[in-house]
């Protein structure tokens, strides 16, 4: 038996509509469980792959039967079962989000070819990690951006349907043509918006305390963090202060700059 013959989509429609809608409504439903994961982890630096999930307050290891996709956040109301405390509306958002969004991809692409599906339910996977990570951490992780290009590389010549063509060669050079013309464009918004918003100038009250932690600059009581100061390793920070104390002397009066890689004074 041809393989081929399973991928056309004249075979899939032999399977009534209903049953398809259902099968990626829970197919979604389980790979958002996952983008939650990646969603929770990927900012923190943490394994999305170990320790298996738990609640964030008390530690509680969840299992299986307590973490079914959509059912188990309605069946809790929303709490941990060990501590009580509340389980973010994002889960359940980001799951049922992710199948609604696999049901549309089904209906409008299923005709084509089952494999611009497959390849449809990867990009908006990434985009979902991406927005929700974005409207919380305000960044983008690379393992989202670069991730997202090396696999929509291989996507290019494994599905060149992607680009209404039937060959895996011009699939690959279209996908290099999009790596090129998207960096291109990342780097021209980058490039125009240090030449707009280059310098930005922080008025800080008289003898406010400033201190240069591990994690971020502390101004005050509040600790800005390196991410939200450095878009890349060539921003620098300049101030002028009236005391710089170090750990094995002191300086008055001067001048000091701080960049991802150095801190300079005078």
């Amino acid at each position: 038996m041809d393989v081929r013959l399973l991928i056309e989509p004249r075979h899939w429609s032999a399977i009534p509509g209903y049953i398809w809608a259902t099968f990626f409504f829970v197919f979604g439903s389980a790979v958002g469980s996952f983008l939650n994961v990646c969603i929770y982890r990927i900012p923190r630096g943490l394994s999305i792959v170990w320790p298996p999930s738990r609640c964030p307050a008390c530690q509680y290891r969840i299992p299986w039967y307590l973490n079914i996709p959509i059912l188990s956040w309605l069946m809790l109301g929303g709490r941990c079962r060990n501590c009580g405390a509340p389980i973010a509306f994002r889960y359940i958002a980001v799951e049922l989000i992710t199948a609604l969004l696999f049901v549309g991809i089904w209906f409008f692409y299923w005709d084509k070819s089952p494999c611009l599906v497959l390849a449809y339910c990867v990009l908006v996977s990434g985009l979902v990690v991406a927005s929700f990570i974005d409207a919380e951490h305000y960044i983008i992780p690379d393992e989202i951006t670069i991730g997202g290009m090396i696999v929509g590389f291989i996507m290019s010549g494994l599905i060149p349907e992607l680009h209404e063509k039937a060959g895996a060669v011009e699939g690959f050079g279209l996908g290099i043509w999009g790596i090129v013309v998207g960096v291109g464009i990342a780097y021209s918004v980058l490039w125009l918006g240090r030449l707009v918003f280059g310098r930005y100038r922080v008025q800080i009250p008289p003898n406010t305390k400033v201190f240069f932690g591990d994690a971020g600059v502390w101004v005050g009581n509040r600790m800005i963090p390196y991410e939200e100061v450095f878009n890349s390793t060539r921003d620098v920070i300049r101030c002028h202060a009236r005391r710089v104390e170090l750990v094995d002397r002191c300086y008055w009066d001067i001048m000091v700059r701080l960049s991802p890689r150095a801190l300079q004074i005078g």
